[in-house]
């Protein structure tokens, strides 16, 4: 049906996504006593190293998905503000048709 003359089409106002609210990042794991990083220096068995490695990747791949999560939420969040313009512009164009003559 027709809006009433003199009563523009109400316009859509956006919803904001959720709030992106992540666990605690866990600890990294501790660097094994056997392992000397700022010279290079190792003396750890070969499982030492191994299960540290494996430790550290397993922490590496959960900042990733980490800064996956938070650039999905900030395009979100991109379009929420696009959105929010646009209503913005429709009200300020809705209510200037209201104006008395």
């Amino acid at each position: 049906s027709m809006a009433q003359e003199g009563q523009a089409a109400a316009c859509a106002a956006p919803v904001a996504p959720p709030a992106y609210r992540p666990a605690e990042m866990p600890a990294g794991p501790a660097t094994p006593n056997c392992l000397n990083l700022e010279k290079n220096i190792s003396t750890c068995s070969d499982r030492v190293l191994n299960d540290w490695n494996a430790k550290t990747k397993a922490q590496n791949d959960l900042k990733r998905t980490r800064v996956t999560e938070m650039n999905a939420y900030t395009r979100e969040l991109q379009k929420y503000q696009n959105a929010a313009t646009d209503y913005a512009q429709c009200e300020q164009e809705r209510v200037s048709k209201l104006l008395p003559n």
